[in-house]
């Protein structure tokens, strides 16, 4: 057992970022660095999360001076959800000595969508000893749920998956990267209708094949608007959408496998009508069908809690890139993190 505190640096100070911190701070890990945008310049860390003190760290816009001045055990990475735009923030982080822990999607299983820049990230990570890994809500509800009910069935021949999240609890950048508020026409220019289309679910996807053991023959991919026949506001981007006009999307991601098995999985990402809440179900089809839903998961709650229980993991992991199913199942910490992380004496 390790016997000083974890000590880490916020990468991201927005929605994801400020539920993180108060989750950190309960488990007796140290914040000794934050690293913002526009927002929040300046402040108290502590003062912005809500918490009802100060943590004494002050919200910077320069990333080298943090990650080269603080010696932290761990960067916590909430930015954007492709590698391509979090490549450089990754590669600044580790080539600064620190692990890296991210909430970015595509990061879950970076091998299929990005495999040259998963390489570049990997060999960097070895080569400073640390290692990088993506977590959150995938880490359980989109990948341990369905390796879970996989491992009772006989034979598969069909994976269904569907989710669905409020944008509200997201921020007004992922509300505007989907176009919300704006033209169907102009949803579609942004997302074109052809087979191909980079999305962070074909990582799920791939994550289920490669534990499975499955490999994949076709993979068809596919983002479409979601519109609402009232208007609906969005406090977020602080207006009001029109009845027509995009209120979301819904991302589908269908796999064939050479040994038969078909995977699909959808995520809806939309404003909510009064009553409506997140979602999440799998079903395997096959020898015997069997299913799992949650009803109302808290998702950006969830997410933030998975993130900051998989640091011990992290911490302990070989250096390198790891997908989830190199690491230990995600496991609850009910004591201070660095209780679970090895020490010297281990």
């Amino acid at each position: 057992m390790r016997r000083d505190p974890v000590k880490a640096v916020l990468y991201g100070v927005g929605t994801m970022g400020k539920l993180i911190v108060p989750l950190l701070t309960e488990k007796g890990v140290i914040v000794i660095g934050a690293i913002g945008g526009r927002n929040h310049l300046g402040e108290d860390l502590g003062e912005v999360c809500g918490l009802e003190r100060k943590l004494h760290v002050t919200v910077s816009d320069d990333p080298e001076e943090v990650l080269s001045t603080r010696s932290a055990d761990v960067a916590i990475v909430s930015i954007a959800t492709f590698l391509a735009d979090m490549f450089e923030p990754f590669e600044r982080c580790i080539r600064n000595g620190l692990n890296v822990l991210t909430i970015s999607e595509e990061m879950h299983y970076a091998w299929g969508n990005e495999p040259e820049l998963t390489a570049k990230l990997d060999h960097l990570a070895r080569l400073h000893g640390v290692t990088i890994a993506g977590s959150g809500y995938t880490d359980h509800f989109f990948f341990g749920q369905v390796a879970g009910l996989a491992g009772c069935c006989h034979r598969i021949d069909r994976i269904d998956g569907v989710g669905q999240d409020n944008l509200e609890d997201y921020g007004a950048g992922v509300a505007a990267m989907i176009h919300v508020g704006e033209t169907v026409a102009a949803f579609e220019a942004a997302f074109p209708k052809s087979d191909g289309l980079r999305t962070w679910l074909q990582p799920v996807a791939d994550a289920i094949c490669v534990d499975l053991g499955l490999t994949p023959k076709t993979v068809r991919t596919s983002t479409t608007p979601w519109v609402e026949d009232v208007d609906m506001p969005c406090e977020v981007l602080d207006l009001t959408v029109k009845a027509g006009d995009v209120t979301g999307r819904t991302s589908q991601v269908d796999v064939e496998t050479i040994q038969g098995t078909h995977v699909h999985f959808e995520f809806r990402e939309r404003l909510y009508r009064e009553g409506e809440t997140d979602l999440n179900r799998w079903s395997i089809l096959g020898y015997p069908d069997v299913t799992i839903e949650n009803p109302a998961p808290a998702i950006a709650t969830l997410t933030a809690a998975a993130l900051v229980n998989r640091i011990p993991d992290v911490l302990d992991a070989q250096p390198g890139y790891r997908a989830p199913h190199q690491l230990s199942r995600p496991r609850y910490r009910p004591y201070p993190l660095h209780f679970y992380v090895r020490g010297d004496d281990s």
